[in-house]
This record gives C-alpha cells, structure tokens and sequence, in this order.
C-alpha cells in the first residue's frame, strides 16, 4: 500500500514572504515546492489566464497523488481537506496590509519594469490584483491557523517582517521536528 504524501503548507497575505520561505525550505530538504499561483497559472504563456478554482485544486490533488517525496506548499490560504489530510504541519506568516501592499507593488514594478507605464491594460490588471489583496482578511487567515492548532495540527507563526535568516532558522526547525520525529515514534 502506498503512503500518503505528507508535508507543510506556508500560508499568508500576499507579500509575506511564502515563496521565498518555501522555494528555500524545499531546496534545503529536497521537498517538492509547490505554489499555488503556480496551480492557476500552470502555462507560463498564459499568465493573464488564470484557471478556475476547480481546476487549480484538481491539479493540487493530482500533484499530491503524484508521489511520496515531501512538499512545501505555498499559499494565501487553503482549507480543502484533501490537502489538509497530507499535511504534518502549517507556517503562518503574517504581515499587515501596509507591508502587504508595498511588498507586492515593489514585486509587480520589478516584474513588469517600464510595461506597467505603457501597457494601460497590465497596469489596470495589476490594480485590481491590489484590490484584491487589500480585501483579504489576514485576522480571519491567523484564526483559522489558531483553529487548526487547537485541533492538533502543528502550526508555526512567524512574524514576516522578520530577518529572513531568522525565520529560515525557525521553518528549518520546525521541519525537523516534523518529519524526524514522526519517522522515529513509527
């Protein structure tokens, strides 16, 4: 019988350094790294075409199916129980709206450069993605990680203002603590 794929979901407002987070957690314990945004935007050409919410969970469940190896997923939040059912642990990482918006408008001015003053249709899209953020509730995100912890998930709150190596520290840990104690109560 086949085990079930587990691994750790990074979750916060957009901004607050998830990816960076779990791009590096995953190179230094060679996890899968997936991003959600990745599951939406699966076709690199297609970038503005973002796939349903169906669609995007329908390629998580596939890539959790897909293999044993460990991963980090990273997210804004996610509270589908398949996805929950494979996780050992949850980091939250979380930033206010300020840092929120500066973060993400630095991000989009050092994506798209000089497109953004002359594409008037990118620099419209690109606003209503900061909208969007701005509406994202980051108490109702840390309450559900509160909730899943007293339920017995393993959840770590980092605050993503912190120096990088500070939270690498703590994540890395964490991770440890995780999948090495795990194997070893087996």
């Amino acid at each position: 019988m086949k085990m079930k794929r587990k691994g750790i979901m990074i979750c916060g407002l957009n901004g607050a350094g998830k990816s960076t987070l779990g791009k590096w957690l995953a190179e230094r314990t060679n996890a899968e790294w997936l991003d959600n945004e990745m599951l939406y935007f699966e076709n690199a050409d297609s970038y503005q075409e973002p796939c349903t919410a169906k669609v995007a969970q329908e390629r998580l469940h596939a890539r959790l199916a897909d293999s044993n190896v460990p991963f980090v997923y990273c997210a804004v939040d996610n509270e589908d129980p398949v996805l929950i059912d494979h996780l050992l642990g949850i980091v939250y990482v979380g930033i206010d709206h300020t840092v929120s918006q500066e973060r993400i408008r630095q991000r989009s001015a050092a994506r798209f450069s000089t497109r953004l003053q002359k594409d008037e249709a990118l620099r419209k899209s690109e606003e209503r993605f900061f909208e969007s953020v701005k509406r994202k509730d980051p108490v109702r995100m840390e309450q559900w990680a509160r909730k899943m912890e007293m339920a017995g998930m393993p959840v770590l709150f980092l605050d993503g203002t912190a120096p990088l190596s500070i939270s690498q520290d703590r994540i890395e840990t964490f991770w440890k603590k995780l999948f090495f104690v795990k194997k070893a109560e087996k």
